[in-house]
């Protein structure tokens, strides 16, 4: 994934900044922003999918690979909220 992918995504879905902010920010439009968001979700897709060579096509978001303990609890504090 590219640099201003990964700090494209950074900015607008965790921290969720104003796409507007962040397209004044780059110098482009809000549509060119929705399409460069597009192509990095796309992009981290591809990265989520090459890292885990068991399960992405069946059962991805069961996935019974081992995690960390901080996974299963935060999985589990998601479960019961």
């Amino acid at each position: 994934m590219r640099a201003d992918q990964a700090a494209l995504i950074q900015r607008l879905d965790p921290r969720s900044d104003p796409s507007e902010g962040v397209a004044a920010d780059l110098g482009i439009l809000p549509n060119a922003l929705h399409v460069r968001h597009h192509r990095a979700r796309r992009a981290l897709v591809s990265l989520l999918f090459a890292a885990c060579v068991i399960c992405p096509l069946e059962s991805f978001m069961r996935c019974a690979c081992p995690k960390p303990p901080a996974v299963d609890k935060a999985r589990r504090t998601r479960v019961a909220a």
